[in-house]
């Protein structure tokens, strides 16, 4: 883990705090004097702010079954955010566990469009939530469609190949489209393209009039999480995720 990383979530600074307080000498890793900030810390190593031992704080990981109308946003001046769903504590499991966590360090992971709903992920952990968003990481993510109008002959090897989308300059990564109705299909990415779902089913000549996430790499979508509320993560679920 780099010394910045550290510093922030268990100092809860910010990451300009942080070089500031190594430029002035004032943090140590494992009694010797920091280097930078991109210094890397080995197991076992001890840091000091002042003098005083900083205690290693765990990194909290949650599911939330996001509903429609609530925007994947920290602060929104118009509408309900996910962040609203935590502070209000809309929580599954053991309370004095939830009691435990920084709400204010949580990140996102990924974003869903507000009238899209399922699975959301919320970390406090930096390099996780990278790990997970990064493109050329090509995590899959699942998602149930429903379509305006019943599906084209020959759209499952079309998305399968990858198309140009207007206004792009690269073609879609292959995707994995399933029919399970008539108007309805199961469609897995590993890219995140702005409103892509969308604008795939567009170039396709058709419109989705429905949009539910249900899983992410091997996490699906826990069905007794209504809407709304959220859960930590197992250790087992963090690590097959990132």
């Amino acid at each position: 883990m780099r010394l910045d990383r550290f510093l922030i979530h268990n100092a809860n600074i910010s990451s300009q705090e942080c070089l500031a307080l190594i430029k002035a000498a004032r943090v140590h890793v494992s009694g010797r004097l920091a280097e930078s900030v991109a210094q890397l810390l080995e197991e076992g190593d001890t840091v000091s702010l002042d003098g005083q031992p900083l205690q290693s704080k765990a990194f909290s990981y949650f599911v939330i079954n996001k509903p429609a109308g609530v925007v994947s946003a920290r602060a929104d001046k118009t509408h309900s955010t996910v962040l609203d769903f935590i502070k209000a504590g809309n929580f599954v499991g053991e309370l004095p566990e939830f009691e435990a966590v920084n709400i204010g360090k949580l990140q996102i992971v990924g974003r869903l469009d507000i009238d899209t709903t399922g699975l959301l992920l919320l970390t406090d952990d930096g390099e996780w939530n990278y790990r997970l968003t990064a493109p050329e990481h090509h995590c899959v993510k699942t998602y149930r469609v429903q379509l305006n109008s019943e599906l084209a002959d020959g759209l499952v090897e079309k998305f399968a190949k990858g198309f140009l989308l207007p206004g792009e300059q690269s073609i879609t990564l292959p995707a994995k489209l399933k029919q399970v109705a008539p108007k309805e299909v199961l469609l897995s990415i590993s890219e995140g393209r702005y409103h892509q779902i969308k604008r795939m089913f567009k170039a396709s000549k058709n419109r989705v009039v429905g949009l539910h996430r249900e899983s992410i790499a091997d996490l699906d979508l826990i069905k007794d999480l209504s809407p709304g509320q959220f859960r930590f993560l197992s250790a087992e679920e963090v690590a097959k995720l990132g």
